[in-house]
């Protein structure tokens, strides 16, 4: 894992994530369920759903170290959390998922901003940086 700059998970997050859900809407449907294949979900609306629910857990995170700089982030059952992450938005119009996800990442980029370079440099932020917002958008890319 590489260390994530500050300017870098913002770019990321005020650039790159803020066309994600365009770039998807402008592709054709074959396309978009090829991708959506590829990535392993069977709807758009799941796949934000698993993106807004990392998010949020990243903001828990990065709000846990800035309480304690001891915080430690909880192990995760990856395809437990990800499956409960979409069902928690079972019966939600993809319009509200796509308004809940653009909620979430100025969340998550108002969290971020708000870091010191202490912060930044601690082990768990680096890794909310790394995993949940970088790398993240790399495994997602379109």
């Amino acid at each position: 894992m590489d260390p994530v700059s500050k300017s870098a998970a913002l770019e990321c997050l005020e650039n790159d994530w803020s066309k994600f859900v365009a770039q998807c809407e402008s592709q054709t449907p074959e396309a978009k369920g090829k991708f959506l294949q590829r990535q392993g979900f069977a709807t758009y609306s799941a796949l934000l759903l698993h993106i807004r629910a990392w998010w949020g857990e990243a903001i828990t995170n990065l709000q846990g170290v800035v309480a304690n700089p001891e915080f430690k982030t909880r192990k995760y059952d990856v395809d437990r959390f990800n499956a409960e992450a979409v069902r928690a938005g079972n019966g939600k119009t993809e319009e509200a998922v796509i308004r809940e996800f653009e909620e979430t990442r100025i969340r998550l980029l108002r969290v971020v901003s708000g870091l010191n370079e202490t912060q930044i440099k601690n082990e768990e932020t680096q890794k909310q940086l790394y995993w949940m917002i970088c790398n993240h958008y790399r495994e997602h890319q379109i």
